[in-house]
């Protein structure tokens, strides 16, 4: 996103956008829509028109591989801390995980036997 505020003049709300339109990675065309405003303001700095195209094929590349790369990143490193911890720490590692119920809501639901007798 610097490289974009600095060397194609980009606001940083259009910067934000370029960001956005990366995480995209799989509607490529949304990452396109730059190509011409990246590359012409690129040009209009005095950045040579094959650099500029190189640079746009970097980060057209990196919104399609660098994204999902980088959450398998993030969650290898998670996994790595979690299996850690339970080696290491195998009550508190627990006792967490107890804690941490249900996982991935907020919500509680009804149990089946509350269901059963308000039907």
């Amino acid at each position: 996103m610097k490289l974009a505020v600095v060397a194609a003049d980009y606001t940083p709300g259009e910067a934000d956008q370029l960001r956005r339109d990366m995480a995209a990675w799989r509607h490529t065309r949304r990452i396109e829509k730059h190509h011409e405003r990246l590359v012409s303001r690129m040009v209009a700095k005095g950045i040579e028109p094959e650099f500029a195209e190189r640079v746009f094929a970097q980060i057209r590349g990196f919104g399609e591989y660098g994204f999902p790369e980088s959450h398998a990143a993030s969650f290898a490193l998670i996994s790595y801390a979690a299996s850690y911890l339970k080696r290491h720490y195998p009550a508190e590692f627990a006792c967490a995980l107890l804690n941490a119920q249900p996982m991935g809501s907020t919500r509680r639901r009804r149990s089946s036997r509350t269901r059963a007798t308000t039907a």
